[in-house]
């Protein structure tokens, strides 16, 4: 059985699915990848910076990848071609930034 305290931490992250409030500390967790508005029609670089950027980006740049690829999905056959070139050039950009992260991560071992 959950403590009560835990219990009423679970039903408010049942409320707001996905970006929830602790309870007792007032701390405002998220698990979720945000861009600010606007963000997707600026060119590569700018969506690079807000994809490895944590306060957007909670879970590193793999979730900027995931989400970008998501848009692109979804998005995808709306956009038009210099913009769909754009939004693939800083995905590209954010998975060779993740995967020198992974090096990194090794060479520390």
């Amino acid at each position: 059985m959950l403590p009560i305290a835990s219990f009423l931490n679970e039903l408010v992250k049942i409320a707001h699915a996905g970006t929830y409030v602790s309870f007792f500390t007032g701390e405002k967790r998220t698990d979720a990848t945000f861009f600010p508005s606007g963000t997707l029609k600026k060119g590569p670089l700018s969506i690079y910076k807000v994809g490895k950027d944590p306060g957007y980006a909670p879970t590193g740049p793999a979730s900027s990848i995931r989400f970008l690829n998501y848009y692109m999905n979804r998005a995808g056959k709306n956009l038009d071609p210099e913009q769909k070139a754009k939004i693939e050039k800083a995905r590209l950009m954010l998975h060779n930034y993740n995967e020198k992260l992974k090096k990194e991560k090794l060479k520390a071992r």
